[in-house]
């Protein structure tokens, strides 16, 4: 693993959205394994008192960047309390995670937030400029 798994996991409880993207940013599928085991306790626990809660941005974009499919990428969203309050820099941090990994399953995460609604309010849309992904998908009013 390329960071402490304690590092990371103060990243989270910190809601540090950009230090959590960049200590994953080059992990392999292996470390982020690693990673995820070894966050389990944070992951599955109970929700701290700061914002590392279940709704925290960057508890978000850890799960998601360490998802071991599209089941469980699919189930931090759904499970996220704060999906709904996010800024457009959140969206964008989210997008960079998955887009760092690109994982085989990303299609079809993509269809399954479109079919459920997530996805529904163009507000924080398009992303930032340098989060230039081919794949991501376009609302109906944003083309």
């Amino acid at each position: 693993m390329n960071a402490d798994p304690g590092e990371l996991a103060a990243a989270i409880t910190d809601d540090d959205v950009a230090r959590v993207r960049d200590l994953l940013r080059d992990a392999t599928e292996a470390d982020r394994k690693a990673y995820a085991k070894a966050l389990r306790p944070l992951f599955d626990g109970p929700a701290s008192g700061r914002s590392a809660t279940r709704g925290g941005a960057a508890f978000l974009t850890a799960r998601l960047a360490l998802a071991a499919g599209v089941a469980a990428a699919h189930r931090a969203v759904r499970d996220c309390e704060s999906w709904g309050t996010f800024a457009a820099r959140h969206f964008d941090v989210f997008a960079s995670v998955l887009a760092d990994r690109r994982p085989p399953w990303l299609a079809e995460f993509a269809d399954l937030l479109l079919r459920d609604g997530y996805w529904s309010d163009p507000g924080w849309w398009p992303p930032a400029p340098e989060c230039t992904w081919p794949s991501w998908p376009r609302t109906p009013s944003t083309g």
